[in-house]
């Protein structure tokens, strides 16, 4: 629980002030006295993590009207919000034999430890999702759900030995499609904690550096998680998004301070949406007309770059290969972006915005 206090200070920056005006009289005119300052500032429990604050929301309506089909899964659920329906069953049915697996080699510890951990913090799995998605399940089912999910994720992160005789072709390029709806995530922690306590945790950290590395940049180059203890992505999704936003280059340095950058990124939202607002975009076509010319950057969607010379100038573009599951990935980090509790700068948001006016037509 949240402990409220009052003090005089202006100097912190989650604080909200109010400046009641006074008047008194002053040889027979009234004059405004200097406001009494209160300062109402929030401070959060020690034992509050910001990522469990959080939560894992549903796609908001706007942006599902006809096109549902970047945001359903089809053959693959995870978590509360579609679990038990009937076009999920084979892979529901291959879930427990991987858990069998997951277990099989680890005779200290059974079905039974593993499924008491996930039981132990169900509250905080709980408070993930939205309020009346896992009111319909008891702790037990909610438990063995999460159980089954976070342990055919970790199945998926070691994709060089996926079944595709068990599955089918069809299911499995299905099945890596709907690991990136925003609808269908489990608290990343939950995988973490199973890995951990499996392997330990310097083997669950090169796992995910692998998985990130080779999933993002087609090569697994990473040495450690680009993210600190207390700044961990929700889900599988937002640590996508921070690859693709990050680049190979910056993947494997820390991130800043989480709580100053969510101040840093409050504070320059409000001068971005005007300028989102107010600046207009010519095509390439109009562009190039004018004596701009392109060249690629990177491979991270924010290194965009304008130089001006003389006479011409030079926009650089970062060099991002499209495939079949590119509107997808897309579609649901701007959801993800979009969805209340997010402290992002909606990078993915402006970069699409921002193509979508460089490109017209298909000849651009």
């Amino acid at each position: 629980m949240a402990d409220y206090h009052t003090s005089a200070s202006e100097e912190n920056n989650n604080s909200i002030t109010t400046q009641p005006s006074q008047l008194v009289a002053n040889e027979g005119r009234e004059v405004e006295a200097s406001p009494a300052e209160v300062s109402i500032q929030i401070i959060p429990s020690p034992n509050e993590s910001p990522v469990r604050r959080r939560r894992i929301h549903k796609v908001p309506r706007p942006l599902r009207m006809n096109n549902e089909h970047v945001y359903d899964p089809v053959v693959l659920s995870l978590g509360p919000y579609r679990h038990g329906r009937p076009q999920f069953r084979q892979v529901e049915e291959f879930k427990a034999e991987i858990l069998n697996r997951f277990v099989s080699d680890t005779a200290a510890k059974d079905k039974g430890f593993f499924y008491n951990k996930i039981l132990e913090r169900i509250d905080e799995i709980r408070s993930c999702y939205e309020d009346d998605s896992t009111a319909v399940f008891s702790d037990e089912a909610l438990a063995e759900m999460i159980l089954l999910d976070a342990c055919f994720t970790i199945y998926y992160l070691q994709s060089e030995y996926i079944d595709y005789h068990s599955l089918g072709i069809s299911v499995v390029s299905f099945m890596f499609r709907d690991f990136l709806m925003l609808e269908n995530q489990i608290p990343l922690w939950t995988i973490r904690l199973l890995i951990d306590l499996k392997y330990g945790k310097d083997k669950g950290e090169a796992w995910f550096c692998e998985y990130l590395s080779t999933l993002t940049y087609g090569v697994n180059r990473l040495t450690q998680i680009p993210w600190d203890n207390g700044d961990e992505p929700l889900h599988l999704l937002e640590a996508r998004r921070r690859m693709i936003l990050l680049g190979q280059e910056k993947a494997t340095e820390r991130i800043r301070d989480p709580d100053s950058k969510r101040k840093e990124l409050r504070q320059r939202r409000s001068s971005q949406m005007f300028k989102m607002a107010t600046s207009q975009f010519r095509s390439v076509t109009d562009l190039k007309a004018k004596g701009v010319r392109f060249r690629p950057s990177s491979n991270f969607l924010t290194d965009i770059r304008f130089c001006s010379y003389s006479f011409y100038g030079l926009l650089q573009l970062p060099v991002w290969y499209v495939n079949n599951n590119s509107m997808v990935l897309f579609s649901n980090v701007i959801a993800f972006e979009m969805s209340p509790e997010t402290d992002t700068d909606r990078d993915v948001i402006s970069y699409v915005n921002f193509m979508k006016s460089l490109i017209e037509t298909p000849r651009c």
